[in-house]
């Protein structure tokens, strides 16, 4: 899967390689259940015990945002792409097929 529609911006303190590797894995899985032809963009701020992210996803039926905070980026964006899922799930159920 291709990630050319996906955006991940790191500010703030650096993000472990292997956290790194884990968001990008989970990212595609989000695009994969994203309406088609999405694009995602995710902005993580690491902090000293902390970190912040936003996603949005944009698509021609619609868009998607969340933002959270948690102990580290991994576990922020583990938490976003549960809010968004629930997003995306809930406009399968009211979309105009």
């Amino acid at each position: 899967m291709t990630m050319s529609n996906c955006v991940i911006q790191y500010t703030g303190e650096e993000t472990a390689n292997e956290y790194q590797q884990a968001i990008k894995v989970i990212m595609q899985n989000i695009q994969s259940g994203s309406p088609s032809g999405s694009v995602l963009n995710l902005n993580l701020d690491n902090k000293d015990s902390s970190a912040e992210g936003k996603l949005t996803i944009v698509s021609r039926e619609g868009s998607f945002e969340a933002k959270t905070s948690a102990k580290d980026a991994l576990a922020v964006v583990k938490l976003l792409k549960k809010d968004v899922d629930h997003q995306i799930r809930g406009w399968l159920k009211t979309r105009d097929i």
